[in-house]
């Protein structure tokens, strides 16, 4: 299966996950209400993002832009 064009930065995201007191991911889970199944799958990168997917991580930390905590995989940044 092709790696998907943007995957979430693991070491901003745990940084977010500290500085607005989540603490741990499945606090993350039960405060954001996003799907455990699709929290693994955005962790595993086995998929392409959703509109909803992301803006379950947006709406988690205001002001935080899709540019900070997604990263482009290598097949994005040769496309572009």
């Amino acid at each position: 299966m092709a790696q998907p064009a943007y995957v979430l930065n693991m070491t901003r995201f745990e940084k977010l996950l500290n500085n607005n007191g989540y603490g741990t991911r499945t606090a993350f889970i039960n405060q954001s209400g996003i799907p455990r199944r699709t929290f693994q799958s955005v962790l595993t990168a086995d998929r392409e993002l959703s509109g909803r997917t992301i803006r379950y991580f947006l709406d988690a930390f205001p002001g935080t832009s899709f540019e900070y905590l997604f990263a482009a995989t290598p097949q994005r940044k040769l496309a572009a």
